[in-house]
């Protein structure tokens, strides 16, 4: 596979808008005194296809090419960067509140994921 000028000019920008932004958007976070995960996701709706892409996909298809020969690296950073950040969440997790606070914990845990569920059959239809 070989790259032109401008596909490596592309993903060179890709991957610096990514790392300023959620830079930006960590200390954003702190500022808030949210986790610096919060920031970050805050940050991947906000930046990603779901809002910028979404009011502004020339903008969007031109800072984050969606073809081309970068495509395939650049979904190995997103999946890599998908890692990194459940890792940093990790990270931040206090073992100590969490032990604490278990029957909360527990509870958030379970309905974090049976509420999803009943909600997309809700809307699916049985």
């Amino acid at each position: 596979m070989q790259f032109t000028g401008h596909e490596n000019v592309a993903l060179l920008l890709s991957i610096g808008a990514i790392l300023i932004l959620s830079r930006l958007a960590s200390e954003f976070g702190k500022q808030l005194a949210l986790p610096l995960v919060a920031g970050e996701l805050l940050l991947g709706i906000l930046a990603g296809p779901t809002v910028f892409g979404y009011f502004y996909p020339r903008q969007f298809d031109s800072l984050f090419p969606i073809e081309g020969a970068g495509k395939p690296i650049m979904q190995g950073i997103t999946q890599l960067s998908v890692i990194m950040l459940l890792f940093v969440a990790g990270l931040e997790v206090q073992l100590r509140v969490l032990i604490k606070e278990r029957r909360a914990a527990m509870l958030i845990s379970v309905m974090s994921i049976i509420l999803p569920l009943v909600c997309g059959f809700l809307v699916v239809g049985f």
